[in-house]
């Protein structure tokens, strides 16, 4: 065989070698990339092709970053020479190294495997090859599961997940918060060391309906915590299927509603106690519109909720006292409080009660001042019977200043409070000196200790006080008072007040005096 043969011979067998390596890498599912030491390239596959949106045809002989554009992820700076800083980047930190891809479409690819250099007979670099896989969805999806991974582990709902036989499988950090018990405590355990007696049933029923591919949704139930609580959840479970979309678990979301529950049926009780409640219930506006009206209000002044709501509370004040409403509002606005405040209201025929109030400032959620709850209460009738006790106890008065005899009252207690004008014409004392115990002053002290003990015996016992002893007038002089004194008493028997007389028996004593001695002397 000639030296030509031969050399054609071996060009031939260099050539199906390079034909053999070409078809073998167009079938590989990475991107294959080779360049020549200057960094143009001479081949590239199919799927290099598909990701960098270059034909092999426009790509060879073209420099590297023609094809595309070489930036590390971390600054977002382009590598100038993608032959020598992919090759040095390789040596010192190994692929992936936070390389992306820009194409000629603007497509960013993160890229990850191996590159390598060509090393020629000489030992002289004669090139590179890049085998890459585009990894931006796998990145973009860890990146997800990153953020689920955070959310799940800082939210503060309960999030956990159990298999089909309820044994759980996952906690995080809201779980450990609501029921006390630790990933590691629970884990590998059965559901029901959190589920109450009562409520076992639940757990097989809710595993069915998983296992028949159904979510359940804010399922309200309860739970047992570490320490023995009782606690009301809402559960959201919903099954968990494998890359093959059998269902092998459950996931629950829950949340702790024992004090969202309490709130509400507190809400409900305070609900019903303004509703049936006879007093008048009812709130407004800063602008004095009524918002609300209970059937207490409705009772004492007449108007049904739907005749006032959206009116003014103008159409329920005399005008008489207008002015209060302004001062009332006036102060709300300031965050204050009126308690028992005494007025008046015109009722839906046009008749004026007299009504007590007490309005507090309602605050919204943020401590802002929106309006005015009100609380009433009908006080005509009480008024009316006060006003009879005040004209029946001038009456009592007037009477009492024009009887011959001393009279006093005093509370329960013994303290006297009022005496007649009688009195005072007598002792020559004024109020101020005889109220309370200041009596003392004005008896003969012989008979004070007795006339006392008699007094509190009296007060102690709840009865009628009577007795003889002496009391000084005006003038300086003694004279001898017979003394009564009886309880007013309410119906359960309680002393309201104490009422007592003193009647000059003076005379009469001299008399019997003097009728003694004449008999003694006949």
């Amino acid at each position: 065989m000639s030296s030509n043969s031969l050399q054609e011979n071996t060009g031939n067998t260099e050539e199906s070698r390079n034909n053999y390596w070409q078809t073998a890498l167009s079938c590989i599912g990475e991107g294959v990339i080779l360049t020549d030491k200057n960094g143009h390239i001479t081949f590239l596959n199919p799927t290099a092709e598909s990701l960098c949106g270059w034909s092999h045809r426009e790509a060879i002989g073209r420099p590297l970053h023609d094809v595309f554009v070489v930036i590390d992820e971390r600054d977002r700076r382009p590598i100038e020479n993608p032959v020598e800083g992919i090759l040095r980047q390789s040596k010192k930190e190994g692929l992936p190294a936070h390389l992306i891809l820009i194409t000629r479409t603007g497509h960013e690819i993160q890229i990850e495997d191996n590159v390598a250099p060509i090393i020629g007979a000489d030992d002289q670099l004669q090139g590179i090859v890049l085998v890459f896989r585009d990894i931006s969805e796998k990145r973009a999806a860890s990146l997800t599961n990153q953020h689920l991974a955070a959310i799940v582990a800082s939210s503060d709902d309960i999030i956990a997940s159990k298999n089909l036989d309820g044994i759980i499988t996952s906690w995080n950090a809201g779980a450990e918060r609501a029921l006390g018990y630790k990933a590691e405590e629970v884990i590998g355990r059965h559901i029901s060391i959190l589920v109450p007696d009562d409520h076992l049933e639940d757990v097989t029923r809710i595993l069915n309906q998983i296992r028949q591919g159904k979510r359940v949704d804010h399922y309200v139930t309860k739970r047992r915590t570490k320490d023995g609580r009782i606690i009301d959840v809402s559960l959201t479970v919903s099954p968990i299927f494998d890359a093959y979309g059998l269902i092998v678990g459950a996931s629950k979301v829950g949340r702790d509603i024992t004090a969202q529950l309490h709130a509400h049926e507190l809400q409900a009780q305070l609900a019903a106690v303004v509703k049936f409640s006879d007093d008048i219930i009812a709130s407004k506006d800063l602008n004095g519109i009524i918002t609300s009206w209970n059937t207490g209000a409705e009772k004492v002044l007449g108007y049904a909720a739907h005749e006032v709501i959206g009116k003014h509370i103008s159409m329920l004040i005399p005008e008489d006292v207008a002015d209060d409403f302004k001062n009332i509002l006036s102060r709300i606005s300031r965050g204050e409080s009126v308690e028992h405040f005494e007025t008046r209201r015109r009722r839906k025929n046009g008749a004026i009660i007299d009504v007590s109030l007490t309005v507090s400032p309602i605050k919204d959620i943020s401590g802002r001042i929106v309006g005015a709850s009100k609380i009433g209460r009908d006080i005509t009738h009480a008024k009316q019977i006060q006003k009879g006790l005040v004209e029946k106890e001038m009456e009592l008065r007037v009477l009492a200043d024009t009887i011959p005899q001393l009279a006093w009252m005093a509370n329960p207690d013994g303290f006297i409070f009022w005496y007649n004008r009688r009195w005072f014409e007598y002792t020559g004392t004024t109020l101020g000196e005889m109220q309370g115990w200041g009596w003392q002053s004005v008896h003969d002290r012989e008979f004070l200790p007795a006339v006392t003990k008699r007094w509190k015996q009296s007060i102690e016992s709840g009865e009628s006080f009577e007795m003889e002893f002496p009391l000084r007038g005006a003038d300086g002089r003694f004279r001898w008072f017979l003394t009564q004194v009886n309880p007013l008493k309410d119906e359960s028997g309680r002393i309201l007040r104490w009422f007592g007389t003193n009647t000059d028996i003076t005379a009469q004593r001299e008399q019997d005096e003097a009728l003694k001695a004449s008999e003694a002397r006949l």
